[in-house]
Parts: C-alpha cells; structure tokens; sequence
C-alpha cells in the first residue's frame, strides 16, 4: 500500500503574465524548488531542467497564445488519475525509498502530442516523472503514459550506467509490457512498428551495434532514417522483453525489473527462434 504522502504532484504552469519564451520558462522554473531526493525536478541544476523546459516547450516554434492554464477539474481529474495510476503500478513495482514526484507541465500545441493522446512523458531521474499535457486530452493516454513512465522511473534505481542501444531497446520493452500487462492494453503503435519476424530480423542486422553507446544511432533506430523504419528500437525492445515474460510467467515484475538488460536478451532467446 502506497502512503497518500509518498506520491507529490506539482503542477508547474507558466504565469499569465509570461510572454517571451524566456519568461515563460522562467516561471516554470521558479515553481521549481531544490529537493534532496530528486534535486531540480529530477536536473542537477536550474540551468539543465531551463534548457530542458526550452526545448521541450517549444520544440515547434509554438507560441505562448497555445499554452492554456489548467482548470480546477482537469487538475483534480489530472492528479486523481495519476495518484491512482502510481498506486496499482506499486502494487507490482515496490518505490525504493517509499517517494515518488511527479511533475505536470502545459504541453504548447505539437502534433507529436496531439497524435497521442494529447500526452507526453518523461522520465529524467529515479522515482520522478515529468507529464506535458495538452488542453485536450485522454485519460485513457495519461493512464497508460503514467504506467509507462513509472516503470522507467523504478528501473533507474537498479541501472545507473550508460545505457547502450540494446539497453535502450530493454529499457523502453519493459516499460510497454508492464503498462499492457497492468491495465491489460493493447500494444502501442510503436511497440507495433515490427512484426516478430521483421523484428528479428531488423536484430540480426543491428548484431554489431547493439553494445553502441551513440545518440545519434539512438535517433535512427528509434526515429527513424533513410535505413531504419521509425520505431524500430521501440519494437524490437517490446518483442524482445515480450518473448522472454512468455517463457518465464513465473518471474515477479520486482524480480525483473533488476535483471541486466544484457541478461533478459540472452535468455530471452528472440533472435534465435
């Protein structure tokens, strides 16, 4: 059971006095107090979690005009809905430390956004989250966004290294199979990009990379280029974790979650069916 005090949910919109990007952001910012557990939101630094707040707001060239307050009953269904969300989640992924922060963010008008749900997350420490919201959303899409990004949270606890393109292939598998195994969902649209066979063999391709440390073959793989059809590490890291729960139903979510992702794609045996 989850202590009522143990889930803190902030809502961090700019004033209606900001005008200029830089104001805007500064009062998100300033919303933003230095915690012991998670420092600046989940940032070592007021200057990481501005430039954060820059790029992620206004990655489109969006005008302030689209960022609209929250009102009083999508706050209190907001924080309802993922108060409740963190709760089932803990009921299979105990919170080391017994504290989870979640930080809720306007999100200013991106197709990215509106294309899911009118939901964006992100997970930037252990035990924190970040939720960008549309004026319009689903709540059906914060649910699953909220499962989503408690995994990834938990998992940062017990995986502190550099994570390579197999790691995040793992990291991101886990995440869509607990959100589907929890709230019993459908596969995501990215988790669906590949079919088993195409992901195997997109994996037999990518033998030689999967120990990479590289970001910019990170965005390939995951977004997409000229070789690499968007959402493929998204697929091959669902179909990879998928296969491996399958053959071992027994294992607990607390157990798994520790596992090396190295270690769940050896003995998942996916590539080799």
């Amino acid at each position: 059971m989850v202590a009522k005090n143990s889930i803190n949910i902030y809502f961090c919109y700019p004033s209606k006095n900001a005008r200029t990007e830089k104001e805007i952001v500064q009062s998100i910012s300033s919303q933003i107090g230095y915690n012991t557990k998670v420092g600046f939101g989940g940032f070592l630094n007021k200057k990481y979690l501005n430039d954060y707040l820059h790029r992620n707001l206004f990655k489109g060239g969006e005008k302030h005009a689209e960022a609209k307050q929250i009102s009083a009953r999508d706050k209190k269904q907001v924080r309802d809905t993922i108060a409740n969300t963190i709760r089932k989640c803990a009921g299979e992924l105990t919170i080391p430390g017994g504290v989870f922060s979640i930080f809720v963010f306007s999100s200013i008008g991106s197709r990215y956004e509106k294309n899911f749900g009118g939901i964006n997350g992100f997970t930037p420490y252990k035990n924190t989250m970040h939720i960008f919201l549309l004026q319009r959303f689903s709540k059906r899409a914060l649910v699953e966004t909220v499962a989503h990004e408690f995994t990834h949270a938990i998992f940062f606890n017990y995986h502190t290294e550099r994570q390579t393109l197999l790691d995040t292939m793992i990291f991101e598998g886990i995440a869509d199979n607990f959100r589907e195994d929890i709230f019993a969902g459908k596969p995501a649209a990215w988790s669906r990009a590949l079919i088993p066979h195409e992901a195997r063999a997109a994996l037999r391709a990518l033998q030689t990379k999967l120990y990479v440390k590289s970001f910019s073959l990170y965005q390939e793989i995951f977004f997409g280029s000229k070789k690499y059809k968007r959402w493929t590490g998204y697929s091959l890291g669902y179909h990879i974790v998928k296969h491996f729960r399958k053959k071992y139903p027994a294992l607990t979510w607390e157990k798994f979650i520790r596992l090396k992702p190295k270690e769940i794609f050896k003995l998942s045996g996916f590539e080799k069916k």
